[in-house]
Formats: structure tokens, C-alpha cells, sequence
């Protein structure tokens, strides 16, 4: 049996993937992927700016909250409040000391923390996966404050409908994958994205 934490190393690169693919960029009306660097940035309007950087974190986010909704169904998954607590810590921290949330624009660790925490939670209240257009758009509205791009709510659709979305591969990769894997192999229990991931669960299934 492949090993657990070696699965959660590929999930995370799946939701890795899920920011850097083009397609899922251009359902939003980009071209491709933004790529221009710190200092190419001062040339660019702030709103685009602020776009940018709401749809990086929040494919961050809705690819996590698809790893979560799987697990919070899977109740026969013996490793999950394991396998979601080592996901969101490589989500985090990332791998060989390179941590990622200095990348999407995090004071600290626990910032990038407690909105994994809240998108889990939102993500997670879905009652079904068409559900996520909705979540996603509403998330995305909060941190705008403005007026939602008509092109965002056709995107949104496409990301949770498409055969060419990586998202809509999520679910059914676990499936075949991790839902097989009857031991673990995972150190992270006493961690904080431990705490955070065993309170998600208790709170989500008491609901």
C-alpha cells in the first residue's frame, strides 16, 4: 500500500496545480496564468491586482475545501482529521522549509491558517458539489467589495462542471487513491493544523 503521507505530498501538488493551471485562469477571462513578478506589479492597477490575488487564494482555498468535503463524507476513512491536518500543513508550510503562505500574501502562518479553517468550513456546508459555485462566488464577493466581474460568474460555473477543471477531478482521484489506504503513516498529531482539522470535524458533524 503506498504510503499516506505520500499521498497527501500529491494532493498537495494537485492543489498546487489547481492555481497554476492556465484553463482554469482563462474560464476567468485571462489569457493565462498571471506571471510578471513583484516589480512588474507597481505597473498594474491595483484592482486587477486585488482580482489577482483574491482568485490565487481562493483557488488556494476551494481546492482544499474539495479535499475536506470528500474527507468529512468518507466517516469509513479511519486516517482523515490525519490526512486533512498533514494537506493543510503542506498547503502552509510547503515542503523542504520553503513555506508558501509569504506567497499568497500572509502576515503570518496562523492567517493563512485561519482562512483555510474558514474555507473548510464553508466548502464543507455544501450540501451538494454543485453547491461550490455558489460558496466560491459568495467568498469572492466578500473580499472584492465591489461589484463582481460578470465573467467571474461564468467561471465559477466552469470550474465545477467541466471535464477540463482539476477541480472536478478531486473527489474521484481520492476515491481511487487514499479512501484505500487502511494504515498511516502520518506524525502530526499535538500540531496546530492538527487542532484545527479534529475541531473541524467536530464541529461540522454536529451541525
Amino acid at each position: 500500500m503506498t504510503s499516506l503521507d505520500l499521498q497527501c505530498v500529491s494532493v498537495f501538488s494537485i492543489v498546487g496545480e489547481c492555481i497554476l493551471r492556465d484553463e482554469h485562469w482563462q474560464a476567468f477571462g485571462y489569457p493565462k496564468r498571471p506571471r510578471r513578478g513583484k516589480f512588474f506589479d507597481v505597473f498594474v492597477d491595483s484592482d486587477k491586482l486585488k482580482q489577482e490575488k483574491i482568485l490565487v487564494r481562493e483557488f488556494w482555498a476551494v481546492a482544499l475545501g474539495r479535499v475536506f468535503y470528500w474527507a468529512l463524507r468518507r466517516k469509513e476513512f479511519n486516517h482523515r482529521i490525519h490526512f486533512i491536518a498533514r494537506v493543510m500543513s503542506l498547503c502552509i508550510d510547503g515542503i523542504d522549509e520553503k513555506p508558501l503562505w509569504p506567497t499568497f500574501e500572509f502576515i503570518t502562518p496562523d492567517d493563512a491558517l485561519d482562512f483555510l479553517r474558514q474555507a473548510c468550513r464553508d466548502y464543507g456546508s455544501c450540501r451538494e458539489s454543485s453547491d461550490f459555485t455558489r460558496v466560491f462566488l459568495q467568498r469572492c464577493i466578500s473580499y472584492l467589495n465591489s461589484e463582481l466581474p460578470s465573467t467571474w460568474v461564468l467561471g465559477a460555473a466552469w470550474l465545477f462542471s467541466h471535464a477540463n477543471s482539476l477541480f472536478m477531478a478531486i473527489v474521484p482521484a481520492l476515491d481511487d487513491t487514499v479512501a484505500q489506504n487502511l494504515e498511516s503513516d502520518i506524525n502530526i498529531s499535538g500540531s496546530k493544523c492538527y487542532e484545527v482539522a479534529e475541531k473541524l470535524f467536530q464541529q461540522m458533524e454536529s451541525v
